[in-house]
C-alpha cells in the first residue's frame, strides 16, 4: 500500500512538472485579457468625458489598428496613440507579455477595430499556445 501511494504521488508531481509551459501560457493570456479590459475601459471613459476623438480613428472590421505603447518619443506613425488617456485614464499603455520591453517600443501587440454592429473589439492576436483564438474584449 505505501508503494502505491508513493507511485501515485510521483505521477501527480510528474504531471504537474510537465505542464509548466501550458500554465505560463494561460497566465500570459490572463494578463492579456486584463490589459485589454484596462485599455477598453480607459478608451470608453475618455470618450464619455472628452468626446470621440480617439474612437473616430478606429477602422471598421476587417481592418484593425495596433495600439501604440511609445509615450516617450511619440513615434506612433500608423498606430493608434492613447497619449491623451495617460495620467487620468491610464498610468501607462500596457504591452503584450511577449513584446513587453522589446524592440520596437511603439508596438503594444494589442489591436482594436470597430465591428459591423458598431462595437469596439480590442484583441491580442499573439495568444498562446500558437493557433489559439485571440484574447478579446468587445465594448
Amino acid at each position: 500500500m505505501p508503494v502505491i501511494s508513493v507511485v501515485l504521488v510521483l505521477v501527480v508531481i510528474a504531471t504537474i512538472a510537465l505542464r509548466p509551459v501550458l500554465n505560463f501560457q494561460k497566465a500570459r493570456n490572463q494578463v492579456r485579457l486584463g490589459d485589454l479590459g484596462l485599455i477598453s475601459d480607459a478608451v470608453a471613459s475618455h470618450a464619455q468625458d472628452e468626446g470621440n476623438t480617439i474612437l473616430s480613428r478606429i477602422p471598421m472590421t476587417p481592418e484593425s489598428i495596433e495600439i501604440c505603447s511609445d509615450v516617450r518619443t511619440g513615434s506612433c506613425t500608423g498606430l493608434l496613440s492613447l497619449t491623451p488617456l495617460l495620467g487620468i485614464y491610464l498610468h501607462e499603455v500596457p504591452q503584450d507579455p511577449n513584446i513587453g520591453g522589446g524592440d520596437p517600443a511603439e508596438h503594444s501587440g494589442y489591436f482594436v477595430e470597430m465591428t459591423l454592429e458598431g462595437r469596439f473589439r480590442f484583441f491580442a492576436p499573439h495568444t498562446e499556445p500558437p493557433g489559439a483564438d485571440p484574447v478579446e474584449t468587445v465594448r
